[in-house]
């Protein structure tokens, strides 16, 4: 079976994410709600499985997501976020521990807003994500859904650029060979050639998840152990 070209239209449909996917904060207007979204989108259910982690019931960790991405919409945090940190999803997490510490006066926006949704959730979907990782602590409980998270991007990602290419058939094999994770990891044999090219790529998309969600393009690598570390995986 032959290679799997990409058309350079397929490979750049998808918004940036990390640091730079707050740029559209400081752009204000229709920037600003598409970069609200976006970032609700991709977090929400770590900072779900965070509220859960610390006890918190199903429907006021409903609420509680709610609040927070209300509360980053109407200051200006967004606007001028704190990349000295390194890492985006650790200075989000600052953010969501301070928002928890202010609890009291930060719900009082969420009133003034009517008790409008901002943010789409699907929490079956994520009691079912997290059912594994009931033990986990707070920061570990975020950390591996935002894992979980993340690959399953770069999965969907990589079926879009795959399905153009008309290699369903790779995809399908792929897919029955083990887990996501393991099989990014390399942690599954694979002989046939097309089904190698396949994972690698799904590793290149991987890395371009996580490439801005750090300071220094350097601390990459880490920043993919630490993915694989919270599954429970070495990468």
């Amino acid at each position: 079976m032959g290679s799997m070209p990409m058309s350079p239209t397929v490979r750049e449909a998808f918004p940036p994410t990390g640091w730079s996917l707050l740029a559209g904060f400081a752009a204000g207007g229709a920037a600003r709600s598409r970069a609200l979204a976006d970032l609700a989108q991709r977090y929400w259910m770590p900072v779900y499985a965070y509220l859960r982690g610390k006890g918190r019931t199903q429907a006021d960790a409903e609420d509680l997501v709610q609040s927070f991405f209300l509360h980053l919409m109407e200051g200006d945090l967004l606007a001028r976020p704190d990349r000295s940190q390194g890492k985006f999803r650790s200075w989000l997490l600052a953010v969501l521990e301070h928002f928890l510490a202010n609890e009291a006066r930060f719900r009082g926006a969420r009133k003034r807003g009517g008790g409008k949704k901002i943010v789409p959730l699907d929490s079956t979907a994520a009691e079912q994500a997290i059912e594994r990782g009931r033990e986990l602590a707070p920061h570990d409980a975020f950390n591996r859904t935002w894992a979980m998270e993340t690959l399953q991007r770069a999965f969907a990602r990589l079926e879009t650029e795959m399905k153009a290419a008309g290699s369903q058939a790779v995809l399908a094999r792929l897919r029955s060979r083990m887990g996501i994770a393991a099989v990014v990891a390399g942690a599954a044999e694979v002989s046939n050639v097309a089904v190698h090219r396949a994972r690698k790529r799904l590793k290149e998309l991987v890395l371009s998840e996580v490439r801005d969600s750090v300071r220094d393009p350097g601390d990459v690598p880490s920043e993919v152990a630490d993915l694989f570390r919270s599954l429970g995986r070495s990468a």
